[in-house]
């Protein structure tokens, strides 16, 4: 078995598709299936379930991946040691994000890490939450909620506050930090995902304040601010994930609430994020 087809097999075992493999590979699809089939035929076995729109791995499929990615990852490495060229990584983030939750890591990264190639990819709220869409080996930076599956991985970054979301010509866009009595009687958007642990506890703190607030609507993360725009009232966000457009502003929120920031993956770990990982450990 020639090493492109280890390539292929896992380029497509990873897209999920052909044709994403056969573009990532800068080959033409009917290559990557003729690959594939050659593959079958060595060893016997089915890889892929195929239709129309996907594909999808076989259970042998399953078994040989862990293989193929560790005599991947491994060659990626000797080649990265022996050239003195860098290790390419994908870095994932909320694709709202402002540079202030990148900054957590990528600015450092970036000055430290000079050997790494990282390419930042944003992605949708809810492709973050799916942790089955993650792509294995690859980092991804998210608040705890977003670590749902036993088979997540983290490293601990550091920890984020919320802020508070407001028009510009609200009453309270004047102070320099929004307290929990300042909220009295005032009127909240809140995520759509209201389940979020560090959203109960800012509640919880209301409530025990004795702080009576009215809950004007639930939205989505991207329906919170149009909200504010056209009805007023405000939002309680988490400060890393909180964009701004003209005519709404931020505060700090003095709420108590610390919301855990983690470099999460899946599988084992990616040349690059490894590198990473080393780097962050020496530097605890």
């Amino acid at each position: 078995m020639l090493f492109h087809q280890l390539e292929v097999f896992a380029a497509a075992f990873e897209e999920r598709n052909f044709t994403r493999a056969a573009d990532r590979l800068f080959l033409t699809q009917p290559a990557v299936s003729q690959s594939i089939r050659k593959t079958e035929e060595e060893l016997g076995v089915h890889l892929f379930e195929r239709d129309k729109k996907e594909i999808r791995p076989t259970k042998e499929a399953e078994q040989l991946y862990g293989h193929v990615r560790s005599i991947l990852d491994e060659w990626a490495e000797a080649k990265a040691e022996l050239s003195g060229k860098g290790l390419d990584i994908r870095l994932y983030y909320y694709n709202r994000a402002t540079q202030k939750e990148k900054n957590f890591l990528l600015a450092e990264l970036l000055r430290e890490l000079p050997e790494l190639k990282i390419h930042q990819k944003a992605q949708e709220l809810d492709s973050l939450m799916d942790n089955d869409s993650w792509e294995e080996g690859s980092p991804y930076l998210v608040s705890a909620e977003f670590v749902t599956s036993e088979k997540t991985k983290t490293f601990h970054l550091t920890d984020a506050g919320h802020c508070m979301v407001m028009r510009e010509q609200d009453p309270l866009a004047a102070k320099e930090q929004i307290s929990l009595s300042d909220l009295q009687d005032q009127s909240l958007f809140l995520p759509g995902r209201f389940r979020f642990s560090h959203i109960q506890e800012s509640l919880q703190a209301l409530k025990e304040a004795g702080v009576t607030y009215h809950v004007a609507n639930f939205a989505l993360a991207s329906e919170v601010i149009p909200n504010i725009l056209a009805f007023g009232g405000m939002a309680i966000m988490p400060d890393y994930l909180s964009d701004t457009q003209p005519g709404i502003v931020k505060r700090p929120f003095d709420d108590g609430v610390r919301i855990p920031i983690y470099l999460a993956w899946r599988g084992k770990a990616s040349p690059g994020l490894k590198r990473i990982l080393q780097y962050l450990k020496e530097r605890e």
